[in-house]
């Protein structure tokens, strides 16, 4: 239908209405003027009582009443129906513009392609894998997005009358990556799903014939059936061990008793303990099935940022299978800042939930690799949450492999990590201090230990070790080649005051298990 054909049957519909309400206006004075009893004054008399009430107004020839009128119920359904009727034909005329219109847009995009010497539109590259979907797929959505006149001053009945056409495909092909910047409503949930299959729930008997103790999570690392968890969620293992051996770590029926451990398919094994190392609170466990069993992918905690998504992985208050998600707070929470002077890693900080039961759980990022372990959380705080690092985890995984036990040096020294800041902070206290930007200043050293044999001495700057350079002297760094060189001869370049520089030879030594 026209503009002019909608124009015409508006004409008409306001034409209707306005005869109705003159009508009724002939029909309210007759019925004044004969109901009054007093005759033509009568009626002039109520007349003038209504004229302030009513205003009158001239529509052309006829003289139409201002104040609200009740219309018969035949003409606001007419009303009602041509109302109906246009608003449809409005409808059809702006579908037929947008059919038009990108019937046009390809060829246009084509000329002006030509133009250019066959330059692409950036704006118009797709996201998918399979490059049959790109100009077309682009093209309605550029039509629809201007709509002409009607577009201009109909904007409501055009969105109206696209409404019942199928949304674009806005999903991502399988192996493409995702758009920079935006977040799909199921990235938390395509996370948890990479890496739940392979977390297991793990509980273990505080005793024969005793109930539940020690209980937490885990997850599978290894197809064979190796499980990494917390020390602590089978510390009633590790106490029936250690009883019946004496300590240590390897393979021992008694500490393997008692150890139920249930997949997220539902099915259950028993569990044995393989190897455990309670400084870095770590176990190793293995079920043993007639199929490979579904594992976990280990990441890089190293290449964590703050503020990166995490998910939290396990079963918490013994309720298997749940997820909660947060950000890292924190790459390097130091132990001394937790009050874990024993401890000799530091930990992820996450806002992610993780309560009783999540223990040994994984941490995930949003590529569902396991980035951290699940270990604990401040009681007297919501949303801090800590985390072992997996690189910690993967190395002591590997020295109780090679060892049965996570050999660490010792050399006899207190370490402080020295940066730029804190650096020049204790320059400007002493003049004397050595002029570095990196390093670790040693503030102690322990009389008779390896290091004081070596020369070193309090208020020394190790500035180098082996052939690393200074820029990367870390206390992580030197711990980890301090490890790889126990009983060997390590050198040291070492800062002094009056920036002397020397090269001192440690010899570290294995240090004694403190449990």
């Amino acid at each position: 239908m026209s503009r002019r054909s909608l124009s015409r049957l508006g004409g008409r519909l306001l034409a209707a209405l306005r005869s109705e309400a003159v009508e009724l206006d002939g029909a309210r004075h007759s019925s004044s003027a004969s109901g009054a009893g007093g005759g033509p004054a009568a009626a002039t008399a109520s007349a003038r009582q209504q004229q302030p009430f009513q205003q009158r107004q001239s529509y052309g020839r006829r003289q139409v009443l201002a104040d609200p009128v009740s219309l018969p119920r035949g003409a606001l359904l007419a009303g009602s129906v041509a109302l109906l009727v246009g608003g449809a034909a409005l409808g059809a005329q702006a579908d037929r513009l947008v059919a038009r219109q990108a019937e046009q847009q390809p060829a246009a995009a084509a000329q002006q392609q030509g133009s250019r010497g066959g330059a692409a539109p950036i704006g118009l590259t797709a996201v998918s894998s399979s490059s049959s979907s790109t100009a077309p797929a682009a093209a309605p959505t550029a039509a629809s997005s201007s709509g002409g006149w009607l577009g201009d001053y109909f904007p409501s009945l055009l969105a109206h009358s696209q409404a019942g056409r199928a949304p674009p495909d806005r999903s991502v092909a399988a192996g493409s990556a995702p758009l920079s910047g935006c977040l799909s409503p199921y990235f938390i949930s395509d996370a948890a799903a990479k890496a739940a299959p392979a977390v297991v729930n793990i509980m273990v008997q505080a005793g024969i014939g005793l109930p539940v103790g020690s209980s937490g999570s885990g997850f599978i690392v290894d197809a064979d059936g190796t499980i990494l968890t917390n020390a602590h969620v089978v510390s009633d293992a590790i106490q029936r061990q250690h009883y019946a051996y004496g300590g240590g770590s390897g393979n021992s029926s008694a500490g393997s008793k008692g150890i139920t451990v249930t997949l997220q398919d539902g099915r259950i094994f028993e569990g044995r303990l393989v190897s455990y190392d309670t400084v870095s609170d770590l176990a190793v466990l293995r079920v043993e099935s007639d199929s490979p069993l579904p594992t976990a992918k280990l990441g890089r905690s190293a290449s964590l940022r703050v503020g990166e998504w995490v998910v939290a992985l396990g079963s918490p208050l013994h309720l298997q299978n749940s997820v909660t998600a947060g950000i890292v707070s924190c790459v390097d929470r130091k132990a001394v800042e937790l009050g874990l002077a024993g401890a000799r890693t530091d930990y992820i900080q996450t806002d992610a939930a993780i309560n009783k039961g999540n223990s040994g759980g994984p941490l995930v990022n949003l590529l569902g690799e396991v980035v951290g372990i699940s270990a604990m959380k401040a009681v007297a705080a919501d949303g801090v949450s800590f985390a072992i690092p997996v690189d910690t985890a993967v190395d002591v995984m590997r020295q109780l492999k090679e060892h049965g036990r996570v050999i660490r040096p010792y050399v006899g020294i207190k370490m402080l990590q020295l940066t730029k800041h804190n650096a020049a902070q204790f320059k400007k206290r002493d003049a004397n201090f050595p002029t570095v930007d990196a390093g670790i200043l040693v503030p102690g050293v322990q009389p008779g230990s390896p290091a004081e044999r070596a020369g070193l001495r309090a208020g020394d700057v190790i500035v180098g070790f082996g052939d690393r350079p200074h820029q990367t002297v870390t206390t992580q760094a030197l711990i980890r080649e301090l490890g790889q060189h126990i009983g060997k001869p390590l050198q040291l370049r070492v800062a002094r005051p009056g920036d002397v520089v020397d090269t001192l030879t440690v010899v570290a030594v294995e240090a004694s298990d403190p449990h």
